[in-house]
């Protein structure tokens, strides 16, 4: 009898999606920021990932980074809007807009005639 023949490792590992690059390279860009990472080996690392074909070959190219910093959070809830100049808390009594119109002038414009 045979013996047991051994799994293909290229059948067990995933392909990576333009998704899944993405994120590696937002993760990438997260550690740049975080100053783990050079503008040059920046460079490096997002042009391999973007040649990777496995998801196990773009994982080495931050496995030695660690975890990065999480992102601040998304502001959440109401905030009061500044006041634009001009603008009153509340409005005054007895204040009124101002009433007079002032009419614009229009111009039309034709084209030169031609002689």
């Amino acid at each position: 009898m045979a013996p047991p023949a051994e799994p293909d490792p290229a059948a067990e590992r995933m392909r990576l999606g333009d998704a899944d690059r993405d994120r590696y390279a937002e993760t990438l860009g997260r550690h740049y920021v975080d100053g783990r990472l050079d503008a040059e080996e920046l460079g490096r690392r997002v042009e391999a990932l973007y040649r990777a074909t496995f998801a196990d070959e773009a994982e080495a190219l931050v496995a030695d980074l660690g975890t990065p910093a999480a992102a601040p959070p998304a502001p959440t809830g109401w905030r009061r809007r500044r006041r634009r100049h001009g603008e009153a808390e509340q409005p005054r009594a007895g204040w009124r807009p101002h009433s007079r119109v002032v009419p614009i002038p229009s111009v039309r414009w034709s084209p030169p005639s031609r002689t």
